[in-house]
C-alpha cells in the first residue's frame, strides 16, 4: 500500500489529476476505493490527499457513504449502505421482486349461471353442489336459475319438481326417446336468456356451469349464441352430463351450425361419468364433435358433478384459465 501510494504521490505531484488536468473517469476508478480507508494513511501524502478531496466531491453522497461505511468497519460495526432519497437500507432483488408480486392483482371470482337437470330446481340444484362450491369457491361465485315449468306428480314429495321441456305434450322427458315434442322449450329459453341479461348485482354472468337436462339446453344456447340468434352472451360453458336433444327440431340446429359456422368456438368444459345410467357417456362424447376447443373430465363415477377424485383439479385449472380471459 505504501508504494502504491508513493507512486500517486508523484504521479499528482505533476498532474493535478491522473490522466490529465481535468476531473476525469480515471480519478474515480481508482480513487473510490481509497475512500474508506482511514485519512491517517494519507498524511504523508499530500498530493494524494488533495486528490482525493476532489474525488470525494465529485461522487457525493456516494462518496460520503463509502466514507462511512469505513468508519463503521473501523469501529466494529457492520456496515449499512442506505439508499440515495430515503435513507433507508437498499433492498435486494429478492425484495424487490416480492413487492412486485404483492402489488400484482389478484384475478376477480368468476360469475357464473347454474341451470339445473330435470327434476330439479335451483335450491336443489345449490345443494347438490355443495362440496364443488367448496372445491372451486376462491375462484367463482355461482347463482342458480329455476325452469319454469312444474312437472306434474300426484307424490307429495314431488311438488318442487321442474324441467325445461317435455318431450311429450303429456308433460314427461325421455332423453333418449326421439320426438318432435319440446313443449315449453321456447320458455326456458327466454328465461334463461333474461337471467342472463340481469346479471348478479348489477354485474353480467361470465359462463354458464349446467347439469344433465340444463347441460342439454346450455348446449343449444351455446349454438344459438354461435350462430347469432341469442339475446344475451356469456364467454364458457360448463356441460356436465350433456346430450344434444333427441327432439328431431333441436338435432337440426347443431347439424345446421355444423353445415354453415362450423363449431362452437367459446371454450367449454364436458364432464361425464363412466357410470352414468341417466345420461350415458357416449351420449355425452357424442356432444362435443359440435364445439371447436372442448376440455373433457371423464370420472369413474355416475350422474353427478364431481368434486373428488383425480378429476376435480381440472375444474380449477379451467376456471383459472377463464381467469385469464377476463
Amino acid at each position: 500500500m505504501a508504494k502504491s501510494l508513493g507512486f500517486l504521490e508523484g504521479v499528482l505531484s505533476e498532474n493535478k489529476f491522473l490522466s490529465s488536468s481535468s476531473f476525469s473517469p480515471t480519478d474515480i476508478l481508482v480513487g473510490f476505493p481509497l475512500l474508506s480507508l482511514p485519512s491517517q494513511i494519507f498524511s504523508p501524502h499530500p498530493n494524494v490527499s488533495v486528490w482525493l478531496d476532489a474525488v470525494r466531491q465529485n461522487t457525493k453522497p456516494l462518496s460520503e457513504q463509502l466514507v462511512e461505511a469505513g468508519r463503521s468497519s473501523l469501529d466494529g460495526e457492520k456496515p449499512s449502505i442506505k439508499g440515495k432519497k430515503d435513507g433507508k437500507p437498499k433492498k435486494g432483488k429478492t425484495d424487490q421482486g416480492k413487492k412486485q408480486a404483492d402489488s400484482k392483482p389478484a384475478a376477480r371470482k368468476l360469475r357464473i349461471l347454474c341451470i339445473h337437470g330435470y327434476r330439479q330446481n335451483g335450491k336443489t340444484f345449490r345443494e347438490k353442489l355443495g362440496s364443488f362450491r367448496k372445491l372451486v369457491g376462491k375462484q367463482a361465485e355461482f347463482e342458480f336459475v329455476t325452469a319454469p315449468h312444474h312437472i306434474p306428480s300426484e307424490n307429495p314429495e314431488e311438488q318442487d319438481q321442474f324441467g325445461w321441456w317435455f318431450s311429450q305434450s303429456t308433460k314427461s322427458f325421455d332423453a333418449h326417446e326421439d320426438s318432435s315434442c319440446d313443449l315449453g322449450f321456447s320458455e326456458s329459453v327466454s328465461t334463461v336468456e333474461e337471467a342472463l341479461a340481469k346479471g348478479v348485482g348489477g354485474d353480467k354472468f361470465d359462463g354458464i356451469l349446467a347439469f344433465s337436462q340444463g347441460a342439454s339446453l346450455a348446449a343449444h344456447l351455446c349454438v344459438l349464441q354461435e350462430t347469432g340468434k341469442l339475446n344475451s352472451n356469456f364467454k364458457f360453458c360448463i356441460l356436465v352430463a350433456g346430450f344434444v336433444s333427441r327432439t328431431l327440431q333441436h338435432k337440426s340446429v347443431f347439424q345446421t351450425m355444423q353445415k354453415t359456422e362450423g363449431s362452437v368456438t367459446i371454450p367449454t368444459l364436458h364432464v361425464f361419468g363412466d357410470t352414468d345410467k341417466v345420461i350415458e357417456k357416449e351420449m355425452s362424447e357424442d356432444l362435443v364433435q359440435y364445439f371447436a376447443s372442448p376440455d373433457i373430465i371423464r370420472h369413474p363415477g355416475g350422474h353427478f358433478v364431481p368434486a373428488t377424485g383425480e378429476g376435480k383439479k381440472e375444474f380449477n385449472i379451467f376456471l383459472e384459465k377463464m381467469q385469464k380471459l377476463l
